[in-house]
């Protein structure tokens, strides 16, 4: 199966913005079940992060990429998602190192695993979108 071919192509990359949307949620689910996490998060702030509505919002933004790109990468033309879907990959693997290493919070267990799966699902994207044909 080629997975480059153009109408293939659109729908695993599309498929794979689902499968890292799903990891983005269920790892913050874990996180709310974590004691420590939680009584930051009510406390408002997590590490060097305070919580506040303008960081909401910044992260909502944030979060809106993946689930937009579920949809853009399949009404995109190939020639357009060839550099919107690696632009958009590079940028939230550059958020999630920045979860990982600079935030001052030591990472669980569980949000290592998850990170593990998110950057390589973005790589994945990255590489399949440079990989289409039109």
């Amino acid at each position: 199966m080629d997975v480059t071919a153009k109408g293939d192509s659109r729908k695993w990359i599309s498929q794979l913005w689902v499968f890292l949307t799903v990891n983005y949620i269920y790892c913050d689910v874990f996180s709310h079940m974590n004691p420590e996490d939680l009584r930051m998060i009510l406390e408002g702030g997590s590490g060097s992060i305070q919580i506040t509505p303008m960081f909401l919002l910044y992260f909502a933004f944030v979060m809106e990429i993946p689930m937009a790109m579920i949809l853009v990468s399949r009404l995109l033309p190939v020639r357009a998602g060839r550099w919107v879907n690696p632009v958009l990959a590079a940028l939230l693997a550059a958020v999630q190192l920045w979860s990982i290493f600079g935030t001052g919070i030591p990472s669980a267990p569980h949000y290592l695993f998850f990170s593990v799966i998110e950057l390589g699902t973005l790589a994945a994207i990255a590489v399949l979108s440079l990989r289409q044909r039109a």
